[in-house]
């Protein structure tokens, strides 16, 4: 099955500085480059492709979380993996756009910006209790 080839790379002189088209055997000979070593970690069952929560569906979906501090049982990553699962987003800062700020111990920073823009602040029970309500 023959891949789509991009219609061109480009370079960059280094005189000028205009981009310049590369020629179709030099594209092929750089997508060669790339997608040998691609198709042999695809063989192997390594995946490209991030999964994620359909978009609109899960009791998190259109809500965005940070997580800061140490929470109880579940670490940082495994935290995001609950919200993503469930339909939510997972932001590394806090923002007017922010739906709540999930808090464990020893939360820095994140917290006071929180609470400067009146995000609510929850724990890991309640972050556990709205991934697992019904939508």
């Amino acid at each position: 099955m023959p891949r789509e080839r991009p219609l061109a790379f480009r370079r960059h002189r280094l005189r000028e500085g205009e981009p310049e088209l590369l020629e179709p055997l030099e594209q092929l000979a750089v997508l060669d480059l790339v997608e040998e070593p691609r198709d042999r970690l695809e063989k192997l069952g390594l995946t490209f492709t991030e999964p994620t929560a359909a978009e609109g569906k899960g009791p998190l979906a259109g809500q965005t979380y940070v997580v800061t501090g140490t929470l109880p049982s579940l670490s940082r990553a495994k935290a995001a993996e609950l919200i993503e699962a469930a339909g939510g987003h997972v932001a590394d800062s806090v923002s007017k756009k922010t739906t709540a700020l999930v808090v464990g111990a020893d939360a820095g920073s994140k917290l006071e910006r929180a609470k400067a823009l009146a995000i609510p602040i929850i724990d890991e029970a309640e972050l556990l209790r709205r991934a697992r309500a019904k939508p």
